[in-house]
Order: C-alpha cells, then structure tokens, then sequence
C-alpha cells in the first residue's frame, strides 16, 4: 500500500506535470509506440558514477537536496499513427525522486523505485497500467532498493545496499544484487562481489546482464565491467570489459541481435559518457569490439594512454545516458541538449546513419531519463534453479589449471596446489586517508584496498584438475602455487559461490569466448570426493592477515639484532616494528626500499606468470641465499611468503581508532603532524626528505588547488615512517632537529602525547584494541540484515512467504 501523502501527490499528478515537460516534435519513428519516462534533475557529481543514492544516514546524504529539488515524475508518451505524442504524468513527487522504471514482458505493468523525501529510503513499487494503482514491494528504513528488473520466473531483480559495505577506495555506501518474490517477500542476495553491482537487464537467453566493479589486487579503474549471472545467482562470469578502461554501464541486449548497448562511463564523474554498441564476437576488451559509438570521436578516448583514472571519456562534449533498443538499430537515449548544461533531453538514435533524433526534453535544467518502452516482449526461457537455501556447502571445479592465458613457462606438472583466499567487504570507513595509487579511508595496504584471509588450499591433481569444497558466499580468489608453496598465477577479481552451487572453469585466465579442449578422459580430481581445504600456512590461515601480529614477530626474532635503529644494517632497511604515523616502521621500509614484490593496486591487464610475488621478492631471495646465516624455520617462511603472495596487507580491519586523523590512523591532529614538519624543515635531508617537499608540497599531506590537505597522509611525500610511538626519542624526525633545543624538545613532546593517546586508545595494529563505536553500529545493523537473509531463506525452503518489517530495529522480533 501507498503512503497516505503519496497518494495526494499520485492524485493529483497530471496538473502538476503539465509544465515540467514537453515532447519537442512528431517522431513518425516511433509512430504506434509508448514510452515511459523520468522527468527530474540530473544527479549532483559525487566521487564515483555509483554514488548516486544520497542515503540518509550517509556520506552524501546532504547531495540529495540538490538531486530532489523541484521533484521528479514518471511520464507516459503515446505516439499515435502518425507519431504524434500524447503526454500522462503517471506519478509526481513534489520532494522525491522516482528512478529506474521497467516495464513487464507483458506491458501491462511497470517497476520502480521511489524515494518521497529526505526521510525516506528508495524502495521498489509496481504500477499496474490497466488500474493505475501502485503497490509498494519492499520499503526499508536505512535501505536503498534501485534498478529493478522482471525475470523470467516472474520474481523480480534489483540492486540494493542491504550488504551494508562501502567502496574500497572511497566511503560511499555500494550495492549488491538481490531478488524478491512478485509480491516482494522473500528478498536474497544473488550477488556477492566486493563493490558495486547495479542496472541488472534480462537476455534473451535468460540470463541477468548487469554492471560489475570489484577490484582484486589491482586498481580502482579499469574494472567496471558487464558480466552476467543466472537468475538465481548461480554461474556469475565476465562478459565485457573487465580490462577497459571506461565503466561499462546500463547494458541492454539489442533485439534479435548478440550486440549490447551501453554506456562508457568516467570513473568520477555522473553516470554517463559515451553510446556504445558492443558485439562480443569481435572481443571482450577494448575498443575493437565497440563497434559504434557516438559521438564517433568518442572511440579515441577508450582505453585512453595515461588515462589512470578511467575518466577520458570526461572529454565527450554530448553526454548520454539509459539506452533503451527500440529495434536492432534504433535506441532511444538520454542526451544532454547543449554542452554547456547538464539537462538531458530523449533522442532517438539510427546506429546505422548516426541521426539523433529530439524527442523530449524538461524545461531549463531539468531532464529526461531512463526512457523504456512500453510493448509486449517474448519472454526469455526461465533458468532452472542451481542452488539451495538450507546448506552452505559449495563446490568448485577447475579442469585443468595449465590452459588459459598468461601461463608463459609454466610446465604440466609445476602446480601442486590452489591457495583460497577470502577478501571480506570493507563495513567501515573514516575521514582520514592514505594515498597511494588509490585512497584508502582508512589505511589498509601500502597499495591495496582490503583486508585478506588466506583460508588454506586444495591439491591440484597430475592433470591439472581440483575439486574443492568451499564456504559459500564469500568473495574468494584463487591461487595457483608451485612445489615451494609459492604463487605462481593469481586470479584479478573474485568469485563467489551460493550454496549448492557448483562453479566450474576449464583453467587460468581461460579464454571466454572459445570452448575448454576436448578431453578423452575424465578429470582425476572428478573421481574421487571434493577436497576439503587445509588450513595453511598455519600461522596466518584463517583469520584477517596482521602485519604486527603475523610477520613482524620473524623478523623480530631473526632480523632487528642488526636492522634496528642505529644497528649495522639499518642503512640498508630498517625491520623494527616501532608504530608511526600510518603503519610501522619495517612495513613501510620493506615497500619503500622495494624489499618485496607486491602488486598493490597494480595494473589492469592480467599480468604473466610469475611476474610478481614471494619468489620475485628481494627479501626472500636473500633468506634463501642464506643471508648473513639467517635461517627462518619452515612454518615462518611459509608465513612471509603467503602474506607477501596475498599483495602484503597490514591491517586487518577497516575500523580504526582515530577516524578523523590523517590516515584515520595516526593518533596525531593534523595541527600536531604539521608542526612535527615545520620544527624538521630546515634538516629535513637527515631523515630523508627535501626542504622543498615540506615548504612546497605540504609533506606528509600533499596540496590540492593551493590548500594542504588535512586529513590525508601521501605515500609519495611518506617514504618511511617519520616517528616512533613506541620508543619516541629515537623517532626519525628528531635527526632533522638539533639536541637539546627547545624545538626538539617540543617535537618530542608531540610523539610522546601520540604514545600516550595509543595506549588509552590502542588502534588495530595492537594488542587491547577495540571496536569503535561507529563499527559496532554498523555491526548492529549488518547483523540485523543478516538476520533478515536468513529469515528469508527459512521461508523458502519451507515454501513459506517472509516479509521485510518496517525498520530493522524491529527484525528482532522476527
């Protein structure tokens, strides 16, 4: 049922509407067709093109005013024979906005989403075009329900943030995919990626075609690609641009056609860009399988050079948005009407000629969007179901770890085992931040974004098959691993698969678009029961991997006699685990002087074998040359070469101690570290800085538009940790200052009030930490949703019907 004030507003409509929009011309193209539209304000620039919800509650909460000024409506525009329009306002929100409307196979009803206010949460409704009675689906408080889609089945898709995670490199709040019942009971999650997942569309084939980011020890950019899923959630695969550049946003199949339309997208920018048609028999990468694009100048910004942050096609003057097929070669599409504003009118586009066609458009800045058209459609066969509610055991198959790509030199028989690992979704966020290639709010990884936790592994047999058990549900990549243990391919982003479910590939990086070699036999691994994984290395397998209580202690017990302050081998590199700033000192030492080889948010391509890891590590190469007598014992070893291979995290836990701090680590104000820099700056050379990098790029913040920057800390301008929170009178900075003066005496006084503030407060790199009290918030409420899930499965598999309670506090009592 509606609000009782949603109701005025929905009474009232058509009058309301009459001055928000008008149709610019006959279109004799569209002659016979309908089309349902949102008339409303583009949305405000956020950090990324997802941040577009303005959740209450949220970081962006406060963009939501701007996005809902003046209202929206959805519109209905018959076109009659000769194409001329006819215009009904279906629903006007006077405070809200009503977003991302699909229409039914049979055309006789119409999903949304709706959001009436400030205080409100976007939750998916049904219009019923016969009756024009709206029934509200699902309506959570401290939830946002958008994209919604029917399937197949007659259950219904959409994206929701109900994960309750945020982005990895920033702090909005991200969704994942979910189904409901018709009735909107019964709500399950169906996508498990680390990110993003939004815009589902239904093939043909049945299956979900939506757009994905998630980036598994590589950056942020480049990885918004489209990849589709069973209805279900079962078998979730790449299908394009995984390794573009330009986010791949909105994909919809094109009638009786293999091609998809899309928009290619900046990475920071508002959700729009370029119109591509993509056909993914000519590739699934790159500008050589967009085979149109508009504006056509467009096809020189994908997969820009230099483009590290995936934003070239900010450059497009003419922005579009929600493609919409009409037939194989006209889609309709959001158009900015003028380079200068961001209104966005409704064309229609021949992919053929090129003509763009103005249908539509809102007075001043205004605009039309997501366009669907209102016809019956054949409807794609229905999936069957390949999963179950009441187990959590998931299967996994590899059929042989040696086809594929990127395997150069690697030999049948030199795998023997896959390492597992687990890379948990980020439940908190802070406003201060490390950056590095990315910004991480807070610190996490010299140069990654997660936390990991290295579950164990499984054999591989002789012909290089596995088949494993594996806990479902949980983001994971697999590793390949030689003889020694050691990493030899790593996958670049995760899987994640639902109870009951067996996820099978035929190798490393296998091509997707050529079936796996015919084999005459069957798989070994397919003999006998699937493995189960065995937790190793010990020392680091199942939990969140800590630097502090993982690695440092082998280099305390093996290395700091003589890699300690002032030890003979400290001018080469410093391992002592005396806490900084950010993290401590041997960890940003071993980055800094390139003592590891670890990716970080490395490059987009899928890097060759053997490239990077333990066995391409300066530190590990000396320990096995026998450096200086230096003899870790077999479980150590096997410890530092699992946290190096794993990209050499160092927190375990996105919640930390001083949010607000720079890093959101440092126990020191940004006022204290600043005045540290300041009383160093005339010997800044003697702990390894310049005077220029203090005076002149505000080191350690860095400067952005003539400002410095007070709440992050700069790897360029933070090679090494610049104090010691656990012996502060031989913190580094100190060389910079003469003995005995009184600024010397001040700086140390600074570092000593930062002790004295960890050990009332520990952060997460230390013994007697504990969660905060915004983490065990967002605990209360990730668990209440949790609970929700279960509920709901429950429901299922007792062919019973759940539904959402009105606010989470109340799921308790569920």
């Amino acid at each position: 049922m509606v609000s009782k004030s949603f109701a005025i507003f929905f009474a009232f409509a058509a009058p309301i509407f009459l001055a928000s929009a008008q149709v610019v011309e006959t279109v004799p193209r569209l002659a016979g067709k309908s089309v349902v539209c949102v008339v409303r304000n583009q949305y405000p620039v956020d950090h990324h093109n997802t941040a577009n919800i303005f959740q209450k509650g949220e970081i962006n909460q406060s963009s939501w005013r701007k996005a809902a000024d003046g209202g929206s409506s959805l519109i209905k525009i018959d076109f009659d024979s000769s194409g001329k329009p006819k215009i009904e306002t279906l629903l006007s929100l006077p405070e809200g906005i009503v977003r991302d409307p699909e229409v039914s196979p049979d055309a006789a009803r119409i999903l949304f989403s709706m959001r009436e206010n400030f205080d409100d949460s976007y939750g998916i409704c049904e219009l019923d075009l016969r009756s024009r009675k709206i029934r509200r689906l699902t309506r959570l408080a401290e939830v946002s329900d958008i994209d919604p889609v029917y399937l197949p089945d007659g259950e219904i898709a959409f994206a929701s943030t109900r994960a309750a995670k945020y982005c990895g490199c920033n702090r909005h709040i991200m969704c994942n995919l979910y189904k409901m019942s018709p009735d909107g009971s019964n709500i399950t999650q169906i996508g498990n990626s680390i990110e993003f997942e939004s815009t589902p569309s239904v093939m043909r084939d049945g299956r979900i075609l939506y757009t994905r980011w998630e980036y598994v020890d590589r950056n942020f950019s480049g990885a918004q690609g489209l990849w589709t899923c069973n209805p279900d959630g079962t078998r979730h695969a790449l299908y394009w641009g995984q390794e573009t550049k330009n986010p791949a946003l909105n994909g919809v199949q094109m009638p009786n056609s293999s091609k998809v339309a899309a928009i290619l997208s900046s990475c920071h920018d508002v959700a729009w860009g370029a119109l591509a048609v993509i056909d993914r028999n000519a590739g699934i990468e790159g500008e050589k399988s967009v085979v149109k694009i508009f504006p056509a100048s467009a096809r020189k910004l994908i997969d820009k050079p230099g483009d590290k942050f995936a934003d070239s096609m900010k450059a497009v003057k003419l922005k579009y948005e929600d493609p919409e097929p009409v037939s194989e070669s006209l889609l309709l599409a959001s158009r900015q009407n003028s380079e200068k504003s961001p209104a966005m009118g409704l064309y229609l586009v021949d992919i053929e000629s090129g003509e763009e066609i103005p249908v539509a458009k809102a007075p001043g800045e205004r605009g039309i969007f997501d366009a669907k058209l209102v016809a019956p459609k054949p409807e794609p066969p229905a999936v069957a179901p390949q999963r179950s509610y009441g187990s959590e055991r998931a299967l996994m198959y590899v059929s042989n770890v040696y086809e594929g790509t990127h395997m150069k030199g690697v030999k049948k028989g030199g795998i023997k085992s896959l390492r597992v690992i687990y890379n948990p979704p980020k439940l908190y966020w802070s406003s201060g931040y490390w950056e590095n290639e990315g910004s991480q709010a807070p610190a996490m990884n010299y140069d990654d974004y997660d936390d990991k936790v290295i579950l164990g592994t499984v054999p591989v047999e002789s012909d290089g098959s596995a088949y494993f058990e594996v806990p479902s549900e949980k983001f994971l990549y697999l590793q390949a691993l030689d003889e020694n243990g050691d990493m030899v391919q790593t996958m670049r982003s995760g899987v994640s698969v639902l109870p009951g479910e067996i996820s099978s590939c035929s190798g490393c990086h296998e091509s997707r678009n050529s079936p796996p070699p015919p084999s005459l036999q069957p798989s070994i691994a397919l003999k006998r029961k699937p493995s189960k994984i065995l937790p190793e290395p010990r020392g680091v397998a199942g939990a969140e991997l800590s630097y502090m209580k993982n690695i440092q202690p082998i280099f305390d017990r093996h290395c700091v006699k003589c890699h300690d302050f002032g030890g003979r081998g400290a001018g080469k590199i410093i391992l002592c685990g005396d806490r900084g700033l950010v993290f401590n000192q041997s960890y940003l030492q071993l980055h800094s002087k390139k003592a590891i080889s670890a990716i970080g948010a490395g490059p987009d391509a899928v890097q060759e074998a053997n490239s990077w890891g333990a066995k391409q590590s300066r530190i590990v190469k000396m320990i096995r040359a026998g450096h200086n007598g230096v003899k870790l014992d077999k479980g150590e070893f096997a410890d530092l070469r699992a946290w190096i291979d794993a990209n050499a995290p160092y927190y375990p836990t996105e919640d930390c101690a001083y949010p607000q701090n720079p890093s959101g680590r440092s126990p020191l104000t940004f006022g204290e570290i600043q005045r540290l820099f300041e009383l160093a700056e005339s010997g800044a050379e003697k702990f390894g800085y310049s005077k220029e990098e203090i005076s002149g790029h505000g080191a350690p913040f860095g400067i952005w538009k003539g400002n410095v920057i007070k709440n992050r800390i700069a790897a360029r301008l933070y090679r090494y940790e610049a104090v010691s929170f656990d012996r502060p009178e031989l913190s580094p900075i100190l060389k910079a200052i003469e003995a005995g003066s009184p600024a010397r005496e001040e700086a140390l006084g600074i570092i000593r009030r930062g002790a004295e503030r960890l050990a009332k407060k520990p952060r997460a790199d230390m013994d007697g930490y504990e969660f905060s009290a915004d983490a065990k918030s967002k605990n209360r409420r990730w668990e209440a949703l949790q609970r929700l899930e279960s509920l709901a499965r429950k429901a299922i598999e007792s062919g019973e019907s759940f539904r959402d309670p009105e606010a989470l506090e109340d799921c308790a009592a569920k």
